[in-house]
């Protein structure tokens, strides 16, 4: 009767066992689904070689969004979307494209597109 009772344990075990891997198995499945539906929905951008007509669309819609963000005097500064110039710096290897803003007070905003599309901001004032 041990031996019988035993084998029931060890069979229940084995049963938990394989409940256990299948869970594990869909659980792995949809964390897979999940980063490659995530790969695919946002791609990895890229600016390495941007034409400048495009880093000049890519830098006004960027200030328009910082500035709505901004006090009025800032946004009243740099209204106009006119453009002062547009260079490729080269930072170590990267090059970054700068767009550069004057404002009425004649602050410059400098619009610094990178390789991965991250823009980031310095400017004078």
């Amino acid at each position: 009767m041990a031996t019988s009772s035993g084998s029931r344990w060890l069979t229940a075990i084995h049963r938990i066992g394989y409940v256990t891997t299948g869970l594990v198995a869909v659980v792995l499945g949809w964390f897979v689904y999940m980063m490659v539906s995530e790969a695919i929905s946002n791609p990895r951008k890229s600016c390495v070689g941007i034409k400048k007509s495009t880093a000049i669309s890519m830098a006004r819609d960027a200030k328009r969004d910082m500035l709505s963000r901004s006090r009025d005097a800032e946004k009243n500064d740099f209204a106009s979307n006119a453009v002062e110039s547009v260079e490729r710096l080269e930072n170590g290897g990267a090059g970054i494209v700068g767009v550069v803003f004057v404002g009425k007070s004649h602050r410059t905003l400098e619009a610094l597109i990178y390789d991965d599309c991250y823009i980031g901001w310095t400017g004078t004032g």
